[in-house]
C-alpha cells in the first residue's frame, strides 16, 4: 500500500496490533461479520465492504478482496481496522444523523461540509438528474428522504446516505452526507470523516 509511513498507516498498524489480542468469535458478533476458524487461534472474517465480498485474516488483519486476494488500499484498510477495533454491537439503526451530531462532530462540522456537501453542490448544483444518475451508477439504494436520497451500506452495521434538497426562489439547492444513527457504536468520528470524504470522491470522479 502507498504511504506506508504516513500517520494514517501508522495508526492502522497500531489498530491491527491491538486486534491481535481480541477474541475473534466475539469480534464477529460485534461487527456483524462471519468468522471462519481454520485452526487454533487462527481463521478469517468475511463480510461485504462497499458491496464487495472482503476477507480479513485474523493473523495479520490486512483486508483483501476475496476474489483477487489483493490487499485493499490504505483508506479502505483504515476503515476496516477502525470498524473491527471500535465496534461494540448495536441495535438496528433507527434513522440518520449529521456529522455535527457525532461525538465532537460539531467542532469539525464546517470543515466536513467543505470537503463533502459543498464539493457535491459545486459539481451538480441544480442538476438533480445527474446526481441521481451518478448515485445509481455508484450502486446507491434510492430511499424516500429529502428531495432525493441514496443509501450506501459500507460495512455490515454502517451505512451512509447522500441526500439533496431542491432549491427554489428563496433557497439554494443543498446536499448532505448523513450517517446511520448507530454509527458511533462502530466508528470513531475521524473515521466517519474519512468515510464522507471517500463517498464524495466517488461522486466527483
Amino acid at each position: 500500500m502507498a504511504n506506508q509511513h504516513s500517520p494514517l498507516a501508522e495508526r492502522v498498524e497500531q489498530l491491527r496490533d491491538e486486534l491481535q489480542h481480541r477474541d475473534c468469535a466475539q469480534l464477529a458478533v460485534q461487527t456483524g461479520t462471519t468468522f471462519h476458524p481454520t485452526g487454533e487461534d487462527n481463521g478469517f472474517f468475511t463480510f461485504p465492504y462497499w458491496g464487495e465480498e472482503t476477507i480479513l485474516p485474523c493473523a495479520d488483519y490486512i483486508a483483501r478482496d476475496r476474489s483477487s486476494e489483493q490487499p485493499l488500499g490504505l483508506l479502505d484498510q483504515a476503515m476496516i481496522a477502525y470498524y473491527f477495533h471500535e465496534s461494540k454491537g448495536s441495535p438496528d439503526p433507527g434513522g440518520w444523523i449529521a456529522f455535527s451530531e457525532l461525538p465532537d462532530g460539531q467542532f469539525y462540522s464546517s470543515a466536513f461540509k467543505g470537503y463533502t456537501a459543498k464539493k457535491i453542490l459545486q459539481k451538480f448544483g441544480s442538476d438533480y438528474r445527474a446526481f441521481e444518475n451518478k448515485s445509481l451508477e455508484l450502486n446507491g439504494k434510492r430511499v424516500g428522504f429529502a428531495s432525493g436520497a441514496f443509501v450506501y451500506q459500507i460495512l455490515p452495521q454502517t451505512a451512509v446516505m447522500a441526500a439533496y434538497w431542491r432549491g427554489d426562489e428563496d433557497f439554494s439547492p443543498s446536499y448532505q452526507i448523513l450517517f446511520s444513527d448507530t454509527v458511533s457504536c462502530h466508528l470513531p468520528t475521524d473515521a466517519c470523516a474519512i468515510l464522507g470524504s471517500m463517498l464524495t470522491g466517488q461522486y466527483l470522479s
